[in-house]
This record gives structure tokens, sequence and C-alpha cells, in this order.
């Protein structure tokens, strides 16, 4: 397939070519074929949608490419019409709001070569030469398949289903409806002012609304079957989640409906006439039972509750048990009591012993003189397992970015000294060349090799993204100089900071068998806290000395200090004093050093400290000494 590549002209996309809305007189307003020509130059891909034909009836060349066809007497020749009931409802809805002169900006999945594609896409109604009534379609947006199958299968699923699916912001403004519920709310969406709550208005009886939003507060979750303020006073199951809108951020409330009018009406019948019972269930479709109230066995059901249960024709007369918990059936006759009514998810039992999922309607009666309670079903277990899986997935992708996050923070911190020190060798090896002085350059070569090594093995450990266990492994942990490791330090510093003054007293101390690279971090952090947080020219107290318990290692200075409100904290993460100013920094660095010293098995200490400046003591553990 091949044709010509769009030459581009401005202006770049079909929203700047034509009027952004339509008036509600013009109803689909007429495009000129110069108007045409000019779309057709556009990149981004654009086509026309018949609703009467139900076939496209106009494309450019980059729609085509999309659509895989060779040419657009090929495209235009395809049936594309909706084979899905809610397709076709959605589609209806938009005619309908193009009549009233507005525009869609929606998501729709695309199947052009077998493969599910999503895309952003901007609709309007229009109107061309033969075909009054019609769509232009915008892919906005580059079309992607970053989804999983799962997650896929799930949003269309959702867009299928007959359950009305809404989400609401806090306040009750609709926030999103899927096409089930958007067919049910059309009339009464466009009715509510956009300065009242379309959730609260949405109720009957508004104690309801009340009731709902008062159990969301207390569990994060709600339920309850209610009639809805509709024209026609529908009954609905309604189910109320309290969710972050994945959007902003806010929170939001996720609403389930199912119309349950015919149900209910179905059981007041049942009720008022147990003699029309058993005709009722042999003409229902869908799946009913009747059991026993107070042991909850199988004493009548239908063709439909046998096939779905797996029996045989022998279920009534063996008594079975339909639940496969019993507390979740004397829940559900709790609430009958209290409200004639009840509904809700539970785990039922098929004779093969295997649990399913089902919806349940039901109310009490007398049936054979025996108190019954009388269940429709509906098998949910498939959508159930679904959502099930993709609440998991996003918990890991939630952890996962987080993960990400904090490793990216850590490497970002820890990167900036090594690279610091690079560049003060750097400054040195210029300073010998302009000097000729070939012991500054000799000494500036070697500090950079040396802490190029340091610096690869901070990428290392980061990229590996190893656990504290992990960071005991032999390839790091080694015979380590601890006298000679804090000297390289103090002198690493003093190089980079040549007006700070810095005293060092430095016993003769025992090796360790340590991780090098992690000392250093702890050790390289404290000192580079206390340059950073003076005033002025730095004074630094680096005291070293065996004790009983270890080697400690205190380090003092005369700067900034820490408020006495916030020293308990100080060790947290993305944690900075309130008196640090515009001094540049993540939080992270004392974060980092507790993770350091307790990887080795040490601690460190906020000393009280009177006056000025800050003092932290460092204790490495005896256990660690090289014997």
């Amino acid at each position: 397939m091949s044709f010509d590549k769009p030459k581009l002209v401005a202006p770049a996309s079909a929203q700047s070519v034509l009027p952004r809305e339509a008036s509600a007189a013009a109803q689909f307003p007429g495009v000129s074929e110069p108007a045409l020509a000019i779309l057709a130059t556009l990149a981004t891909p654009l086509y026309i949608y018949c609703f009467e034909s139900e076939r496209i009836c106009w494309s450019n060349a980059a729609a085509r490419l999309f659509w895989n066809a060779d040419t657009p007497d090929e495209l235009h020749k395809r049936k594309v019409a909706p084979q899905l009931v809610a397709n076709t409802s959605r589609l209806s809805l938009y005619r309908d709001a193009f009549r009233r002169g507005e525009t869609r900006t929606e998501s729709w999945t695309f199947f052009p070569n077998g493969e599910a594609l999503t895309a952003l896409c901007y609709c309007r109604g229009i109107s061309i030469a033969d075909h009054p009534e019609a769509m232009l379609v915008e892919l906005i947006d580059k079309p992607q398949s970053r989804l999983q199958d799962t997650e896929l299968r799930t949003i269309e699923a959702l867009r299928h289903t007959p359950l009305m699916i809404s989400l609401f912001d806090e306040n009750g403004k609709v926030l999103l409806r899927n096409p089930a519920a958007s067919k049910q709310f059309a009339v009464f969406d466009q009715d509510v002012p956009a300065t009242v709550s379309a959730f609260d208005t949405m109720f009957s009886d508004n104690r309801d609304a009340a009731m709902l939003r008062n159990l969301l507060d207390q569990k994060g979750f709600a339920e309850a079957s209610t009639k809805i303020a509709l024209a026609h006073q529908p009954v609905h199951h309604v189910q109320v989640t309290m969710v972050v809108d994945a959007a902003t951020g806010q929170p939001a409330l996720l609403v389930a409906q199912q119309d349950i009018t015919v149900s209910v009406e179905t059981s007041q019948k049942l009720a008022a006439s147990e003699d029309s019972l058993d005709h009722l269930l042999d003409l229902n479709l869908s799946p009913v039972v009747v059991v026993a109230a107070a042991t909850g066995h199988l004493i009548r059901c239908n063709h439909a509750a046998e096939v779905l249960l797996g029996g045989e024709g022998s279920l009534t007369e063996r008594g079975v048990a339909v639940f496969a918990q019993d507390q979740d059936y004397r829940s559900l006759l709790a609430t009958i009591a209290m409200h004639d009514f009840a509904s809700g998810q539970n785990q039922l039992v098929r004779q093969d012993g295997s649990a399913f999922w089902a919806h349940l309607s039901g109310t009490c009666l007398r049936y054979r003189d025996t108190d019954a309670a009388v269940f429709f079903l509906a098998d949910i277990d498939q959508l159930y397992r679904n959502t099930h899986v993709l609440e998991e997935e996003l918990v890991l992708a939630r952890q996962t970015s987080e993960m990400q996050r904090r490793l990216m923070a850590v490497a970002s911190h820890e990167f900036r000294t090594p690279l610091a020190m690079i560049d003060s060798a750097a400054q040195r090896i210029e300073a010998g060349l302009r000097l000729g002085a070939p012991d500054k350059i000799k000494a500036g070569t070697s500090r950079i090799r040396v802490v190029v090594k340091r610096l690869l093995a901070l990428m290392e450990r980061t990229l590996m993204n190893q656990s504290e266990d992990e960071a005991r492994d032999e390839g790091f942990i080694r015979k380590t100089d601890i006298a000679r490791l804090i000297g390289d330090c103090v002198r690493s510093v003093r190089e980079m900071h040549p007006d700070a003054l810095i005293t060092l007293d430095l016993p003769p101390l025992p090796s360790l068998i340590a991780d090098r690279s992690v000392i250093e971090s702890a050790i390289s952090n404290l000192l580079g806290n206390a340059i950073k947080y003076s005033n002025g020219p730095a004074r630094i107290d680096v005291c070293c000395k065996l004790v009983a318990s270890g080697i400690e290692i205190t380090i003092r200075d005369e700067g900034i200090g820490i408020p006495l409100a916030e020293r308990e904290a100080v060790f947290g993460e993305f944690t900075r004093g309130s008196n640090v100013g515009n001094r540049e920094g993540t939080g992270l660095g004392l974060a980092i050093v507790r993770t350091a010293i307790e990887t080795l098995g040490g601690t460190i200490e906020l000393l009280p400290h009177s006056g000025k400046g800050t003092a932290f003591r460092v204790t490495l553990p005896r256990t660690i000494f090289v014997l």
C-alpha cells in the first residue's frame, strides 16, 4: 500500500479549520468543498461517517493509512456499522448531541488491523453533499495500544455492559458515564443545572442520597435499592464506592446501577400471589431459586437456575445448599426483614463444589406452607474476577511507580558529591596546566580516576536496586581501612571547599570487613551537610575513637542547626528543616546516611548540642572488625 505523503499546511487540525461549536439552529452545519480540500492536506487522520448509510463517506490520506486502505473508494465501500448495542447507543447519543449544536471529545477503540488501538477523538456533526447528517472524526492523539489485554477487555466490558457506570466528583458533578448510563440519564443530565449535585438529585427521595453519603464517610462503600428520579420512576440497585479520579487525583464517587424494576415488581407479585409463583418461575428466562428461609437449602428452581447450578433435575429433591457462606445468606435475610427486599453480590456453590459470584435480588414469601426466600440470579463471576485482577494490577503499578520515583531521587542525591569532586579535580588540572605544575595535574587525574570508580560503583548498586540483604553481597564487601577512608573523605571536602576549616582527630583504627562505598556515602553526606548549612566558611570538627562498642565518628559543625521541634523527624525521607532558606536539597541526605549505617549494623544519632550548629555520632560495630 502506498500513496503520496500529505503536505502539511496551516492550520494543523480540523478544529482550527471549522468553528469549535456549531449553533443549535444549524444542527449539522455544511462544510464546503474548499474546506474539505484544506482538511485533506492535514497529517492528522480525519474521516467523515454518515449516520444514514453507516459508512465512511470522506477521508484524508492519513485516515486511509490508519484504516489500512489503499484508495478512498476501498475505504468508503467498507461497512462500518456498529456491531454492538452499546456502540449503536453511543452513536445515537452523539447524533442527538450534534442536533443540539454540541461536540464530543472521547476515547474510542479501533481494530483496523485486527489489533486494538485506542485514540482520543474529536467528533462534531456536519453535512456534505448527499450526506445531510454526518460526523467528522479527528484522531487528535497518536493511536496507541499500550494497555494490557486484561485492561483493554475490562474497558470494553464497561463500555458494553448493560450495567450503568458513572463517576461523580465530591460535589456530585458528573465526570463520566458509560454508554448504558448515558442512555438512561441523557435527558436528566440536560435538565440538572450546573450548580446542582446530579448525584443527590438522582434519587426520588433525597434521604437516600444522604444515607449513601453517610455510609461512604464511614466505610468508603455503600449500596441501596431505591427509586430513581426519572420519568418512569425505575427502581435501581445502586452501589457507590469512594475512589480517586485518575485524571485529577481528587476524591470521586464511582456509582454502579442496575435497573431491578422488573425484579422488584415480580417479587411483589410473587409475595401477593403464591399460586402464580411456579408459572412465573417457569416462564422466566433468568435463573430463579426458592430456598427455605431456615436453612438456605433449595426447594424450587427454574430450568435456567438448574443449568447455572450444574444440576440434572434432582436439585430440589435433594434440598442442596446454594450459598457458599451461610453468614452471607443470613445477612440477606436480615436485610429483607428490614426493607422487604435485598440485593447484592454473593458466592454460590455449583453441584461440582466450585464457587462462583452472582448478583442476587430477592424477597421473602410463603411457599408450600414454608417460610421461604426467592432470589433472581445473574452470573457475574467473570466480570468480578476481571475487576479483581485489574485492581491488583493497579496496586502493583502504583508500587512500581513509587519505587522508581524513590530510586531516582536517591540516585540523584548520591551522584552529586562524586560529580562535584570530579569538577574540583578538573579545576585543579586546569590550574596545573596554566602554572605548568605537573604534580597538580597528576594529583587531579588520580583523584578523577578514584572518584569515577566510586561513581561507577554507585551506578551499579543503583541499577541493581539492591535490598539491604543484597548490600552484603561478596561483590561489595571487602577489607576496608576505615582510618584511610575517613581521611580521604575529609581531604576531598577540603579540596572542594578550601575556605572551610576542618579539624580531624584520627587515631589508629582497626580495619573493617564492610562495603567501602556505604561508609563513604554516609561520611560524605554528613560533611556535605555541614558545609551546605553553614553561614560563611564552615568550621567542622571530626573526631574518631575506639570504644567498647566499636568505632565512634563524631562530626560537629557551627552551622544553622536544627530547630528543637524538628529534631525527632530529622532522619525521615524528604524532610527538610524550616530554617534552610533557599538552599537547594531533596531532604534525602540523612535518610540515606541512616540506611547506610544500619545496613552495616551500626547506629547514628543526633547529639544534644548547646549553642549553634549540629553534632552527629556514628557508631560502627565491632562485629565488622578484622580480627
